[in-house]
């Protein structure tokens, strides 16, 4: 059994909304091409995920329908209960891959994915704002995913866990553009017993405010990009400061004007 909404989601609030032992949870899609859903609000909405791969929420902009955008989503949860999934997705942002069309303008609040392969996933999703409040994954589980058609996106996680002996990954960003990055920030997590942390970055990757503790072992690329360490301040000759953003790899020439 699949959980759908079944309904317009246009200018309307959902409250209070549980499914229990189904195969997917909410599924919200633009499907006429004439009408862009959204102006919404779903608050304490719960899913349990029973089946192998299912998904806890599907934000979906299809190749031939509107653009699913302007959605807030708070006090959520979705919790993969199934034990041996291997390509579960707790919260999946999906844009078109044929129009200009992207799953947009979703805000996430106080929300937890609990179990999933992937925790968070974007393809062709831009400008999104997710604010997580706990996240775990599964074993090999990657945490936040951007695909390289995924930009200016921001991610932030107040608290998670890394399972003893388990292998994660943080963060796996495709995007390369540098003028509209992807963000992940305020992330706070502990990492048990022999467990590892990894991360696949691109030189538009922005880490900042990175909490990653505990006893396990941390990638240095999640190490080097924490608390905006790219961050240069210039004073002036005045006396008045000019703040730059610089990657680890670009060369900086300063004068005095």
């Amino acid at each position: 059994i699949d959980f759908y909404t079944s309904f317009s989601e246009y200018q309307s609030t959902f409250e209070n909304i549980e499914a229990l032992g189904v195969g997917n949870g909410m599924y919200l899609a633009a499907t006429n091409s004439g009408f862009n859903p959204g102006n919404c609000t779903f608050t304490r909405v719960f899913m349990d995920i029973y089946r192998a791969n299912g998904k806890g929420f599907y934000f979906y902009t299809p190749d031939t329908g509107g653009q699913f955008n302007i959605t807030k989503f708070q006090q959520c949860e979705a919790i993969d209960t199934s034990g041996t999934s291997t390509t579960s997705i707790g919260m999946h942002f999906r844009g078109s891959t044929t129009s200009y069309f992207r799953t947009k303008n979703i805000l996430v609040d106080s929300t937890n994915l609990e179990g999933f392969t992937t925790a968070i996933q974007f393809d062709y999703s831009v400008s999104n704002r997710v604010s997580l409040n706990y996240v775990d994954v599964g074993a090999n589980g990657t945490y936040v995913k951007f695909d390289s058609n995924s930009y200016n996106n921001q991610v932030e996680i107040l608290s998670s866990y890394v399972a003893v002996s388990r292998t994660v990954t943080m963060v796996d960003d495709a995007n390369t553009n540098e003028n509209q990055p992807n963000i992940l920030k305020g992330i706070e997590c502990y990492t048990d017993t022999g467990s590892t942390v990894n991360a696949t970055l691109t030189r538009a990757t922005k880490l900042e405010y990175m909490g990653i503790t505990g006893v396990g072992t941390i990638a240095s690329t999640l190490s080097s990009r924490s608390n905006n360490q790219n961050k240069l301040v210039l004073t002036r000759p005045d006396g008045t400061v000019r703040k730059l953003t610089i990657s680890d790899l670009d060369v900086v020439t300063v004068s005095s004007t």
